[in-house]
């Protein structure tokens, strides 16, 4: 339970075809449950959407099944930036790693909130940007190109005018990036934390990387983030060889193990090369993608 006035904040559950007792379980509390019936997480008339579209309240808290957030004056100390710094758009917490959490959910949780640690850690490192300490409390000024590791999800809130602002939801990081692109550049990280039970082993993230991949083409012509100039640029295709080679994410995981001090962040070297190795097969595998990826370089 929360530490905040019953009255102030509702819940809903977008449930996407659960098979466990979940909607049983909701029964016994004060839930609004809507159904998922496209059964897909991103896009339009699907789960974010439809949480978004049927929310009462100006500010929207993304929670996943595999989020466990901690304390109970967790939401009262993430709303609090918002009462203090009226510019900004959205609030995300801080991962929290559990010391008997397997090694590969350990990683995750410190590599930008659980995402994909390959292009998040080339885009948004929060820890590189220059910060303004706060009460509570940390702000961050973005710019759209480094705005990637900001989802709709995993314990981020923000502000439901914004996602008006910008068209309505469809895809988590498109929608940050067309509201970066605006101007509305400020993002605080407050001193809340939450657990992210994003996989279960080493495979399950093999396997999530491919579903990543494989859902981008599925819906590429829907998308907004400008991928395709990300691609063109340089350092961007230095970071991919980098990653091949292991050398870049060797150095940058011994040097957040330094600041950690977590053993885990050696993960990092193996999961870009497999994530990379997995992005490039399945383009190479699937021609359907090869027009998309011949494109980028045309």
């Amino acid at each position: 339970m929360q530490n905040y006035p019953r009255d102030r904040f509702e819940v809903i559950l977008v449930d996407g075809g659960s098979t466990d007792r979940t909607l049983r379980i909701v029964k016994n509390y004060p839930v609004r449950v809507l159904h998922n019936r496209n059964r897909i997480e991103q896009g339009r008339n699907c789960g974010r959407d439809l949480g978004y579209r049927n929310a009462r309240y100006e500010l929207i808290a993304w929670l996943d099944a595999d989020n466990i957030i901690v304390g109970d004056k967790w939401l009262r100390t993430m709303v609090a930036p918002f009462l203090n710094e009226l510019d900004i758009f959205a609030v995300e917490p801080r991962p929290y790693a559990r010391k008997d959490d397997i090694g590969i959910i350990r990683y995750l949780s410190y590599t930008t909130r659980g995402q994909d640690p390959f292009l998040c850690t080339y885009f948004y490192d929060l820890d590189s940007l220059p910060p303004i300490k706060k009460d509570g409390y940390t702000v961050y000024r973005l710019m759209p190109e480094n705005s990637v590791g900001v989802g709709c999800c995993n314990g981020l809130i923000i502000k439901k005018a914004f996602i008006d602002k910008v068209g309505g939801f469809d895809y988590d990081i498109d929608v940050v990036y067309r509201i970066v692109s605006l101007g509305h550049a400020k993002i605080a990280r407050a001193d809340a934390y939450y657990i992210h039970k994003t996989v279960g082993s080493f495979y399950d993230f093999m396997k999530k990387r491919y579903r990543i991949i494989r859902e981008y083409f599925f819906f590429k012509d829907q998308r907004t983030f400008p991928w395709n100039a990300v691609l063109k640029e340089p350092g961007f295709l230095r970071y991919v060889l980098s990653s091949l080679l292991l050398f870049g994410p060797t150095s940058l995981g011994a040097k957040k193990y330094r600041v950690y001090r977590d053993k885990a962040w050696f993960y990092h070297p193996f999961a870009s090369f497999v994530t990379v190795m997995i992005y490039a097969l399945y383009v190479l595998f699937n021609p359907n993608c090869w027009r998309a990826a011949f494109g980028v370089f045309s």
